[in-house]
């Protein structure tokens, strides 16, 4: 947001919503967002809302996969204003109710359950394409024509990851060698629709229980084992609740895919910072290291 002050910007947010949702706003508060988006806590004498702003394909994606899961009975925002084209302020942006609740603890089991079988009905959705969602109209598809083209796109990014002195050329070349070399990876099944960046964090839960999925901005198209794979890093705990709800058997087998998608997700969340001009790339560095040196000892045991 360049040529703007953090107080002009939430100036201009608070008369936005007061607006765009017909009533007054009491209080915007900034909070922390990524390196391609920035969000702000909007309270109205109508209710609590999330205004996001971020590029408007991305957007457009997260507010077609919101509407999309709502209409299954997922528990997602609802978002009620889209401007994927700048207009009332000087970004794009949505403004979304804010779910009630916060981020559950790993060992939070009931909600950890829903939250699997929520999922699992997201997961119900079918796409064509496969990748980063790209929306025209009222329908989303992948922007990569086989599953195996998005791992291609990944791994031919390493070489920029490289010159940019982000990884080393024997990390890429790791990555890249088992990348190729691994059957898990392999999907050749229609592509559903995924949450992209799923995260104890982004699973609310208040003093009732579950109350939804928040952040549908990395919404994408593909392999539902990413999915699980990125959750998986919630560490055993909770990602057995999660798994009990979701529907599948704990196995050695299944357990080593998620452990190669650790690897695919760490390395597109590196190569997506790099290319926005972040430099927040250790936790990234850390999970590409320590995915490659689970996956050389083989065949994990599945947890208890």
């Amino acid at each position: 947001m360049p040529g703007l002050e953090q107080r002009q910007i939430v100036e201009a947010v608070a008369a936005t919503c007061a607006r765009r949702l017909h009533t007054k706003v009491a209080r915007v508060q900034p909070v922390a967002g990524s390196v391609g988006n920035q969000d702000f806590l909007v309270d109205t004498d109508a209710g609590d809302y999330v205004l996001k702003a971020a590029p408007g394909d991305q957007l457009m994606a997260e507010a077609w996969a919101c509407d999309r899961v709502r209409r299954l009975g997922v528990s997602a925002p609802d978002v009620v204003v889209l401007e994927a084209v700048a207009a009332s302020l000087a970004f794009p942006f949505l403004i979304m109710r804010r779910l009630a609740g916060r981020a559950v603890p790993d060992c939070s089991s009931a909600a950890l359950m829903d939250a699997g079988r929520q999922l699992r009905l997201a997961h119900s959705v079918g796409l064509s394409g496969y990748g980063a969602l790209r929306v025209t109209g009222s329908e989303a598809a992948g922007e990569h024509a086989s599953w195996s083209t998005f791992l291609n796109d990944v791994t031919s990014g390493l070489d920029e990851l490289v010159t940019g002195e982000v990884i080393t050329d024997d990390l890429a070349a790791r990555a890249s060698d088992t990348i190729a070399q691994s059957d898990t990876l392999r999907y050749d099944q229609p592509a559903v629709l995924l949450h992209g960046d799923l995260k104890l964090q982004h699973i609310f839960a208040d003093s009732d229980g579950y109350t939804g999925i928040i952040d549908w901005g990395d919404a994408c198209a593909g392999d539902p084992r990413f999915d699980l794979g990125r959750m998986s890093m919630a560490g055993p705990t909770a990602l057995r609740h999660f798994m009990s709800g979701y529907g599948l058997t704990a196995t050695a087998e299944l357990h080593l895919s998620l452990t190669a998608y650790r690897l695919v997700w760490n390395l597109d969340a590196l190569l997506y910072e790099y290319r926005a001009g972040s430099d927040w790339f250790d936790a990234y560095r850390v999970g590409t290291h320590t995915a490659l040196d689970d996956l050389a000892r083989g065949l994990p045991e599945p947890p208890e």
